[in-house]
């Protein structure tokens, strides 16, 4: 998971590839490597190029459910259709 996560991290900050999409799998790979914080600023970014990408909004809930900001949980899931 590491692996992907540095793969991740050189395409979205020294390549500058910041679709909503890349920005999610790189949420992704930092959440299995263990990067929550990334993960978090990740999703906040990818929700904000695409708010339509549903799947940013519901693993940006799970993540604030983990670190018990029920209130930020709350906002996304009722961001949610």
């Amino acid at each position: 998971f590491e692996e992907s996560y540095t793969l991740y991290n050189h395409l979205i900050y020294e390549l500058k590839v910041r679709d909503a999409y890349t920005l999610f799998l790189g949420a992704v790979a930092s959440t299995a490597a263990g990067h929550h914080e990334n993960a978090i600023a990740l999703l906040e970014l990818s929700k904000l190029k695409n708010k339509n990408l549903y799947e940013s909004r519901f693993a940006l809930a799970l993540l604030y459910l983990e670190i018990k900001n029920n209130e930020g949980a709350v906002i996304q899931l009722s961001k949610i259709t």
